[in-house]
C-alpha cells in the first residue's frame, strides 16, 4: 500500500506516530552525495532527495525522482564515484527522527507499509469555487434572478429569490444567503416591509450578503422574495454564490449562480 500526503498532514502523522517509526527506520542511512543527477545529468536540487534501501539519493527534479523509482537498477548504475555519508536517524531523547531529512527546499515524501499493517492518517482538503455542487440531501430549492442586467446610477434594481420546500413535510428553519453584485446596495427600509409582511421572519446583512430568516416551511410550500436594490457605484460586478439550507443542518445546502450586473455611471458635467 502507497500513500503521498502533504508535508504538514505527514508531520502531524509523524508526531503521533514517533515511537513506531523509531523502530521501523534503520538506525543509520548513507547520504549518496553526488553533484549531478544520476537520471538527467543535471546539478541535483537542494532538498529533491529520496530514501531507497536505506541510501538518500540527490536529483534535479520530482520527475527524475519517478524515473528512478520506475528503474532503480539502471539509476545506481550510473552512479560513479559517489561521496556516501552516515547519517544518523536515532535520536536519544526518542523524539521522531524524520526531520533529520528535512533539508531546505520543496520535498517528495512517500510512505510504504510494508508489514501489513494499518497506519491512522488525516486528510485536510481545501477549494473554491465559483458555485459548490448542491448536496442532494438538502430539502430546498433555490433559484435568483435580477429584473435588469444593465442599471443606471442610483437607480433601483431588484433581485427576485425564488425558494421553495421540496418535502412533503415541514422544514424547520430555513435560511437563504443571497450575494450581491459588489455595486448593488440593500434598501433596509424595504426589507423590514417584507418583514412586516410575513414574507420573511427575519433578515441580516453581511457585507454583500443579504440573509434571509423563516421559522418553517409548510410542505411543499414556495416563497418569492423580492430584494430592492440602489445601484451605487458604476462598474461591472458578480456576486458571491447563492445558498440557501435548513439552520440546523448546514452542511447540506443548494446553490444558486451568482448574480452578475452592470451599473453604469452619470453622464456629469465637466468641470
Amino acid at each position: 500500500m502507497v500513500r503521498r500526503y502533504s508535508l504538514f498532514t505527514l508531520l502531524a502523522i509523524l508526531a503521533g506516530c514517533a515511537a513506531a517509526f523509531a523502530q521501523a527506520l534503520p538506525g543509520k542511512v548513507i547520504d549518496v552525495g553526488t553533484p549531478t543527477c544520476p537520471i538527467s545529468g543535471e546539478k541535483v536540487a537542494e532538498g529533491m532527495v529520496l530514501l531507497h534501501e536505506g541510501k538518500l539519493y540527490h536529483f534535479c527534479c520530482p520527475g527524475c525522482i519517478g524515473t528512478f523509482q520506475k528503474d532503480p537498477a539502471a539509476a545506481l548504475a550510473k552512479i560513479k564515484d559517489a561521496k556516501e555519508t552516515p547519517l544518523n536517524l536515532t535520536n536519544v531523547d526518542g523524539k521522531c527522527p524524520f526531520p533529520h531529512l528535512l533539508t531546505a527546499g520543496p520535498h517528495q515524501v512517500e510512505l510504504r507499509m510494508t508489514d501489513g499493517s494499518e497506519m491512522p492518517y488525516a486528510l485536510t482538503v481545501t477549494w473554491h469555487a465559483w458555485q459548490p455542487e448542491s448536496a442532494e440531501a438538502c430539502r430546498l430549492s433555490l433559484a435568483t434572478s435580477l429584473t435588469a442586467a444593465t442599471v443606471a446610477e442610483g437607480a433601483l434594481a431588484e433581485a427576485r429569490v425564488e425558494i421553495g420546500n421540496r418535502r412533503k413535510d415541514v422544514c424547520p428553519m430555513p435560511v437563504a444567503i443571497i450575494g450581491l453584485p459588489g455595486g448593488l446596495e440593500p434598501r433596509h427600509d424595504q426589507l423590514k416591509e417584507l418583514v412586516k409582511a410575513g414574507i420573511i421572519d427575519a433578515y441580516e446583512v453581511r457585507g454583500r450578503d443579504v440573509v434571509l430568516y423563516w421559522r418553517a416551511f409548510k410542505p411543499e410550500e414556495k416563497r418569492s422574495v423580492p430584494i430592492s436594490l440602489v445601484a451605487a457605484i458604476p462598474g461591472t460586478y458578480t456576486g458571491p454564490a447563492a445558498r440557501a439550507y435548513l439552520y440546523y443542518t448546514d452542511e447540506h445546502k443548494v446553490w444558486a449562480p451568482g448574480l452578475r450586473a452592470t451599473i453604469i455611471p452619470l453622464d456629469r458635467p465637466a468641470r
